[in-house]
Formats: C-alpha cells, sequence, structure tokens
C-alpha cells in the first residue's frame, strides 16, 4: 500500500488593522502547488507589514534650568518620519542629506520630546546640532525650563505614528541617575 500523497493544511485570513496585516489561509492543497501557494501568501503578507522601528535613545543631563540631550535615533526610521533620504549607498547617513533636513528634525523632535515639571510648565527645546554615526544620527537638543517646582517629566512618542509598538530609551542624569524604557 502506497502512502497518500504529501498534503497540509494552510489557512489564510487577511485583515488590516492599523496598518498590520494578518495573514491566515486555509486551503487543502497537494505536493509542489501547495509550496507555491504558501510561498505566495508569504510573500505577499511580508510585503504589507509597516515599518517596525528600532530602538531610539536619549541622553539627558539636568544643569540647573537647563537639560541638555543627546538622542540617537536610527537613520531609516528617520527617514520614514520625514519622507526623506538620509542613508548613502554604503548604508551610512550622508553628511549633507542630514544638514538639508536638520530643520525638519528638529521640529519633529520638538512635536514629539517634550520636557516639563510634574506640574505642567513646559521646557522650551531647540536643536544644537545633528551629526551621523553610522546608520544613526546623533541629535544635540538643549531644554529651557522656567523656575521648576516638583519633578522634572520627559515624554517622548518619537516613530510611534509609524510604529506603535516604538521603544525609546532614557538615560538622566543630574541630582540623581535615572533609566527608564518609554
Amino acid at each position: 500500500m502506497q502512502p497518500p500523497a504529501a498534503s497540509f493544511l494552510l489557512l489564510l485570513v487577511v485583515s488590516l488593522s492599523q496598518q498590520r496585516v494578518s495573514c491566515m489561509v486555509h486551503y487543502r492543497l497537494r505536493g509542489f502547488v501547495a509550496f507555491l501557494t504558501a510561498a505566495a501568501c508569504l510573500l505577499a503578507a511580508g510585503s504589507a507589514w509597516p515599518h517596525a522601528t528600532q530602538l531610539s535613545s536619549s541622553r539627558a543631563e539636568a544643569h540647573g534650568t537647563r537639560i541638555a540631550v543627546l538622542l540617537e535615533l536610527n537613520a531609516r526610521d528617520v527617514e520614514i518620519a520625514l519622507k526623506v533620504s538620509l542613508l548613502g549607498p554604503d548604508a551610512e547617513v550622508a553628511p549633507a542629506a542630514l544638514r538639508e533636513v536638520e530643520q525638519a528634525l528638529a521640529d519633529y523632535i520638538a512635536e514629539r520630546a517634550k520636557i516639563s515639571n510634574s506640574a505642567g510648565a513646559a521646557c522650551h527645546g531647540r536643536l544644537i546640532g545633528a551629526r551621523p554615526k553610522a546608520e544613526h544620527v546623533l541629535v544635540d537638543m538643549q531644554w529651557t525650563c522656567p523656575p521648576m517646582t516638583g519633578q522634572l517629566v520627559y515624554s517622548v512618542t518619537l516613530f510611534q505614528e509609524i510604529d506603535p509598538a516604538a521603544r525609546h530609551m532614557v538615560t538622566a542624569s543630574g541630582d540623581v541617575r535615572r533609566m527608564a524604557l518609554l
């Protein structure tokens, strides 16, 4: 008696929800046709996934009413957020391309990284400079705060419009040293 031809079950249900795709298929196919169908489904679903951001980070140092922050951002995330091209053919940030988008980058950061005190008084941020570091962008920012009462609050939502699961690592120093994953 010969064994039955190889067969498997593949379930495909495509649902789009907040730019995310789930792929499950239900077909009963045999042999090579099943393999080709599965490969096509995987390729189609893979091309529909949104950009998954990389971990970005900030190092903040408080000096009286001034807070100096060094942000390290993945250049591909910046490209998508600003709809620009930063990476050269060597997959590193091109300094000239970064200079062209410095103001747009400063505006983007100002909208999505804010410092205030726990009472709600906002600090004013400004770009000090941006420079390439391989496939990353290093951004120096400085926030100037009014005389403060309470604790400083650093709110960061960088790249969450691209990837709602975007994460940001913060290291803060001043009177005390703290680290957090936002």
